[in-house]
């Protein structure tokens, strides 16, 4: 059969899109004003929420980080003050070594710190102050570093001591043997290598809130060292420091009425 040719479609474009009229001037102010309100709302709930995110983040890294700081703060604290009192401890040693095994006697007139004889006798100077305590030199004191030279482990017999001794300066008695206690029960022994309880006998201490935290290092007459919280021993009890800030200034004061 013979093929007839369709009819050729004529092209008809499609007619544009027709764009909608625009909205009146008022209408589109205030869809522009809406469109602004969404946008402060949202930015101001994800805004604070973002940052109270971020502070607790930075909460929670700081309670991480900064104990960890303090304690290797401490521990660096610790280490360099044992190191200085060490130093000290093994110069009292020798005098100790050419006086029979007596400690020399404390230096009242200096207020109980280190002993003249000691510190002449240092190698390095710089071991008597402790790096944080700024104080100590700006105060005119010659050592960071508190010498009792009697034996003392507790608060009753420290006031002991301050007592023997201002009753020894007041009868212009000599310091140089054991002090006899006030009711004349015993004496307070004056410091000896040979002593029993040497691992209780604190020898070199430090002065009181020297540092921004609550603790102190001692060195005791066995050599060993121990950084102690405050209200931990008599030495860093407040009652102790209100009777020896007394007995730094005016040891008399403490003699028999």
């Amino acid at each position: 059969m013979e093929e007839h040719p369709q009819p050729s479609k004529s092209f008809v474009p499609e007619a544009p899109p027709v764009a909608p009229p625009p909205l009146p001037r008022g209408v589109q102010e205030r869809q522009m004003d809406n469109n602004k309100t969404v946008t402060c709302l949202v930015v101001g709930i994800v805004v604070p929420v973002v940052v109270l995110v971020l502070l607790f983040i930075l909460a929670i890294a700081a309670a991480i980080i900064l104990p960890a700081l303090a304690q290797g703060r401490r521990s660096a604290h610790k280490a360099e003050c044992a190191q200085q009192q060490r130093a000290i401890l093994d110069q009292l040693k020798q005098y100790a070594e050419n006086h029979e095994g007596y400690l020399p006697l404390p230096s009242l007139e200096e207020g109980f710190v280190v002993p003249g004889v000691i510190r002449s006798a240092l190698e390095d100077s710089t071991d008597l102050f402790c790096p944080e305590d700024v104080g100590a030199e700006a105060e005119g004191e010659a050592s960071s570093y508190f010498y009792l030279g009697y034996r003392v482990t507790d608060l009753e017999e420290a006031e002991q001591l301050f007592e023997a001794i201002g009753a020894a300066i007041d009868q212009e008695r000599s310091l140089e043997t054991d002090l006899p206690l006030r009711d004349g029960s015993g004496t307070i022994p004056r410091l000896r290598m040979d002593m029993p309880d040497a691992d209780e006998i604190p020898v070199l201490f430090e002065r009181m809130e020297q540092h921004d935290y609550a603790a102190m290092n001692v060195v005791y007459l066995d050599g060993s060292s121990v950084l102690l919280e405050w209200d931990e021993n008599f030495l860093n009890d407040t009652a102790f420091w209100e009777l020896f800030t007394i007995a730094r200034q005016v040891p008399e004061v403490f003699a028999d009425p």
